[in-house]
């Protein structure tokens, strides 16, 4: 059999009630017309909004259209981040990520941790807790974006609901503004996703960290 890792679920935050409100202003993202392309959220927070909803909706085509071209991940742990000789790029990102909300099975540390596949996924804490600041030009991995500093804990329903994995940790957000066209001919500004950074917070802890999981479901693996 192989060993599982188990880890405490976390509390339900009650920041989180906003994910079940609708029609929240700029929050969504939709495609009135293919020639047109999204229209992408308006401001940062709504944009997290929106992210939000496509990872508990496992929601594949949103959270593609939350992703620029030029999506890194920044792992904690930078020297395992793949498990293969490969920088990580938004190719890989929605491969881990299909493979994740399309419930395939997953496996990291040699088979420490394994799952039959994702069935849910639930955020118990998204909340910022630093402002949004540009990064400026001469960044050297995040140049022109706007950053903010989660606190995160997402806890990832596995095995038929059997089991679990959490994801409790710090993570930096990376966003980009960019011009988009409307069905209407007007433009409009809105953002995307152009990178992450794991971090720890304040503490150390036994959960994963997101980077983990996106490791986890990495199509052929070695």
């Amino acid at each position: 059999m192989t060993p599982r890792h188990r880890f405490p679920p976390i509390a339900v935050c009650a920041l989180l009630a906003v994910l079940a409100c609708g029609g929240c202003s700029g929050d969504d993202v939709a495609n009135p017309d293919p020639d047109f392309g999204p229209v992408l959220p308006a401001t940062p927070d709504a944009f997290m909004l929106a992210f939000a909803r496509a990872y508990t909706d496992m929601d594949l085509p949103a959270y593609d259209a939350l992703v620029r071209p030029q999506y890194d991940f920044k792992f904690l742990d930078p020297v395992r981040k793949t498990g293969r000789d490969a920088a990580w790029s938004r190719e890989l990102d929605m491969a881990s990520t299909e493979n994740m909300f399309n419930g395939a099975p997953g496996e990291l540390l040699d088979g420490l941790i394994t799952c039959a596949g994702v069935d849910s996924i639930h955020i118990g804490e998204f909340i910022r807790l630093t402002p949004w600041e540009s990064t400026g030009p001469d960044d050297p991995d995040f140049p022109g974006a706007e950053s903010a500093l989660y606190q995160i804990g997402i806890v990832f329903h596995v095995d038929a609901g059997v089991n679990s994995l959490t994801v409790a940790s710090g993570q930096v957000f990376y966003l980009q503004s960019e011009e988009t066209g409307r069905a209407d001919g007007a433009q409009t500004l809105g953002y995307r996703l152009c990178g992450q950074r794991d971090m720890r917070l304040f503490k150390g802890n036994e959960n994963l960290y997101w980077g983990d999981i996106k490791r986890m479901f990495l199509p052929d693996q070695e």
